[in-house]
């Protein structure tokens, strides 16, 4: 008995330390549609920032997809421009809501053009299924939303910092879905993803 206590012990403790904090932070930069970064393994560097594990379903030991993902453009610019808005004189509750807005922005771009990736590489059974799947999250995303404008933010239950709160998990919730599609895109693309972002 205790041996089977024990292992499950042992099990537990492993899954919790192969998962991590849903929401991780990110940084800044112009994002130009009509160009596009084609990040591969070798052009990244690993962050000491996010603790996140990427990659659902890849079982390559050197975890290419995850340094990929801990290393891409999009959260390199963010985190540079969070941390130099942080340290500013002109810090400010509103300033910090549009950062977290400016950034939910480019996450959706992001969205969409693996979206249309995965277009391209589905067939036309295949995609409506991701559709479904894709009109599903998004429902999910915008009640979400709503329910947190109506029941907490309207009624300053957050503070000031409410309005922060829920444009940062929104942006969060965004960027996990994205990269939920960015690794379809992946195994479909000869294991390189390419973001808008530069």
């Amino acid at each position: 008995m205790k041996l089977i206590t024990t292992l499950l012990l042992t099990g537990v403790l492993l899954t919790a330390c192969s998962q991590s904090n849903p929401q991780a932070t990110t940084t800044a930069g112009q994002s130009n549609p009509s160009t596009s970064t084609t990040v591969t393994a070798s052009e990244t560097t690993d962050s000491k920032e996010d603790n996140q594990y990427y990659g659902d379903y890849q079982m390559d030991p050197e975890d290419t997809f995850n340094t990929l993902i801990h290393n891409n453009p999009l959260d390199q610019a963010y985190h540079k421009e969070y941390n130099k808005f942080q340290n500013s004189t002109q810090f400010s509750t509103t300033g910090w809501v549009a950062l977290e807005a400016k950034y939910l922005k480019l996450w959706n771009v992001e969205l969409n053009n693996t979206m249309q990736q995965l277009k391209s590489k589905l067939s036309a059974s295949q995609y409506a299924l991701l559709q479904q799947s894709q009109a599903g999250w998004k429902t999910y995303d915008t009640k979400e939303s709503e329910f947190v404008e109506d029941t907490f933010l309207k009624n300053a239950h957050f503070g000031s910092q409410g309005q922060v709160s829920a444009v940062s998990t929104q942006l969060s919730r965004t960027r996990e879905r994205t990269i939920q599609l960015m690794e379809y895109v992946y195994e479909l693309n000869d294991h390189q993803l390419q973001f808008v972002y530069q």
